[in-house]
């Protein structure tokens, strides 16, 4: 539960005036909090920016090559690929 009072502490802090960055309201929040919630807070603090370079990597990496592939063991997708095609084109006439 006192995770959900971190959240709740977290939605307040929004509501503050924007004099000290989110850095130093985090020093004076968690500088009172007993050991075991200090480590729930660097938990879900590691968790946060695991999640944040797991976003940057998979924004950086994906393009249209990444996509590429998936179907080369495919029954429908062996053979000839211009007889796949022609058989895939012809199939709307």
């Amino acid at each position: 539960m006192a995770l959900n009072k971190m959240f709740v502490n977290m939605r307040l802090w929004r509501d503050r005036s924007n004099q000290m960055n989110a850095a130093s309201r985090l020093l004076e929040v968690i500088k009172d909090l007993s050991e075991p919630v200090l480590a729930e807070v660097v938990d879900f603090a590691e968790f946060l920016r695991d999640k944040q370079r797991h976003a940057q990597t998979t924004a950086n990496d994906e393009s249209l090559l990444s996509l590429a592939g998936g179907l080369e063991h495919s029954k429908c997708f062996t053979g000839d690929l211009v007889a796949l095609q022609t058989r895939m084109r012809d199939e709307w006439n």
